[in-house]
């Protein structure tokens, strides 16, 4: 695993224009609440867990049950978290050599530490794209 550092940011008018270069998640869901923060060298960080909520907010909202689409609900979840995973995924190889957003997805970080910390402060959270054998 990697540990990665960044700056705690919200989605800002301000935050977009100090990193004009960035990347951001663009969709067809909003994932503009799901911005936790901004890396030294540009890259916008993403909470895993909240683009999943998004979808699943967003699913609720059009009134169609979704769940009736697949045999139970822990199939809807893993629907849910390899689409969010597909798309994180086309971000990072699309924008690989273009600043791509980073992805957190340490439970641990965002559920004890990411609530403590104040705009401007540095948290830092383990990457789990990385594997001990690439470090």
């Amino acid at each position: 695993m990697k540990n990665i550092e960044f700056i705690k940011r919200n989605n800002s008018k301000e935050l977009i224009s100090e990193f004009p270069n960035s990347t951001f998640v663009t969709s067809q869901y909003d994932f503009t609440d799901a911005i936790i923060g901004v890396t030294s060298d540009g890259k916008i960080v993403y909470d895993h867990f909240c683009m999943e909520s998004i979808i699943y907010r967003s699913h609720d909202k059009d009134g169609y049950d979704y769940t009736e689409d697949f045999d139970d609900e822990d199939h809807y979840a893993d629907h849910v978290h390899e689409k969010v995973c597909i798309l994180q995924n086309q971000f990072q190889s699309t924008y690989y050599y273009e600043n791509p957003p980073l992805f957190c997805t340490d439970s641990e970080f965002l559920e004890n530490t990411y609530p403590s910390l104040i705009e401007f402060e540095t948290g830092v959270f383990e990457d789990e794209m990385y594997d001990d054998e690439e470090e």
